[in-house]
């Protein structure tokens, strides 16, 4: 497991409020050790699977909305936030909403469809490759 991942674990054990025995529990029950030390990658996955059958919500699922159904993914959110930071120059989430507005009709990037998210993905491409291009 990485570092990254052992990280995650410790969060999701917090946010359950999970004691040491029912933690354990779940270590020996799905990955098959005793210590979060010995999973390996495959355990690591199914010991998370039951973190969210719990109702563990990663910090990440909240800013990245999860994966709904018909909406824009956890993928193309990153990448829209990623192009509109490079091509803006900041992290400002209301000038981006503003452009997502006149562009999409939608006021925030939680409300963006799977196929808009597409469009606002290579509308940014192609800007941040004019903005590059100028300045060449």
């Amino acid at each position: 497991m990485t570092p990254r991942q052992h990280a995650l674990l410790r969060v999701a054990r917090s946010q359950l409020g999970l004691g040491d025995a029912d933690y354990r529990q779940i270590l020996q029950e799905c990955g098959g050790v005793a210590s979060a030390r010995d999973l390996d990658i495959l355990a690591s996955d199914r010991v998370m699977h039951r973190m969210r059958a719990l109702e563990f919500r990663s910090p990440s699922d909240r800013r990245n909305f999860g994966a709904r159904p018909g909406m824009a993914s956890p993928g193309q959110v990153h990448a829209i936030r990623t192009l509109w930071a490079e091509w803006s120059g900041a992290e400002d989430e209301a000038a981006m909403g503003r452009w997502l507005e006149s562009r999409y009709k939608v006021s925030a990037l939680r409300f963006l469809t799977a196929r808009h998210a597409g469009k606002a993905v290579e509308g940014l491409k192609a800007m941040v490759a004019r903005k590059a291009a100028r300045a060449s």
